[in-house]
């Protein structure tokens, strides 16, 4: 058996802290009793390459580009990888151990995938559904008639 403990401190921070907000910290006690704040953030365009990466693998896929348009396949793609980055703020590892590794993914890291992949799919859906019936209320423009 497998027992995993986690346990939170609570940092003080300041009005200039609050407004930066890093994505995520991880505290680290050393022997000395001093304690460091790590910070990790997810390069920017690592975050693009991702999502390109993603919506790739989407578009690909027939039943995806059935259900969804081109611009909503590019929403879900991001919104997959916003959701790896709160999951995973720690993008070495993320990439080490999922982000290159999908092939060959653990089942633990590909359920947490798939939670956020089908999460965002659902959300993506319904904005979509939503745009078309707004679509379809408002009727057709007498500019696009002949």
């Amino acid at each position: 058996m497998i027992f995993l403990v986690s346990c939170t401190v609570n940092i003080e921070r300041t009005k200039e802290e609050e407004t930066k907000k890093p994505i995520a910290e991880e505290t680290i006690k050393s022997t000395d009793n001093v304690t460091q704040t790590e910070v990790f953030n997810w390069p920017t365009e690592k975050i693009n390459y991702w999502t390109a990466m993603y919506f790739a693998q989407l578009s690909m896929n027939p039943s995806v580009r059935m259900r969804y348009e081109p611009y909503h396949t590019y929403e879900l793609a991001k919104c997959i990888v916003k959701g790896s980055q709160k999951l995973y703020p720690d993008f070495k590892w993320w990439e080490e151990n999922i982000g290159t590794n999908q092939d060959n993914l653990n089942p633990i890291y590909g359920k947490e995938i798939y939670k956020i992949t089908y999460n965002c799919s659902i959300v993506q859906q319904q904005i979509q559904q939503k745009e078309l019936l707004e679509k379809m209320e408002a009727g057709p423009d007498l500019k696009d008639s002949i």
